[in-house]
């Protein structure tokens, strides 16, 4: 009887450490589980930053762009006052000289005052 016993304490053990064993690789399961979903929530919160900044950069960049075309249309708008303030001298320069009765040089024209000679 006590072969029958120590046989049945044998194979108690033996079930006792395989749910140990099995209870011991559950757990270390559930840790690589739970580290897992830390990682997970690690990497969502990096991606999170990673949007926020991605569309900062964008607007950013947008704000950039907007600055200097305005400098550049600035440039552009001073270069036409300029040319067309340019134009408006030589235009009332010309039109001064053709209104006094000259060719353009303020009326001293040396040929039309000129009397002709007398025969």
């Amino acid at each position: 009887m006590t072969n029958h016993f120590d046989n049945h304490s044998y194979a108690l053990l033996e079930a006792q450490h395989e749910v140990d064993e099995t209870k011991y690789i559950m757990q270390e399961n559930i840790t690589r589980i739970l580290q897992r979903a830390e990682n997970l929530d690690d990497l969502d919160d990096n991606a999170g930053n990673l949007l926020e900044a991605a569309e900062r950069f964008n607007r950013e960049a947008e704000n950039i762009r907007k600055q200097f075309c305005w400098e550049e249309n600035k440039l552009k708008i001073a270069l036409v006052i300029i040319v067309l303030v340019v134009l408006g001298l030589v235009a009332f320069g010309i039109y001064s000289g053709v209104s006094k009765g000259g060719s353009g040089n303020g009326g001293s024209d040396p040929i039309s005052t000129q009397t002709p000679p007398q025969p």
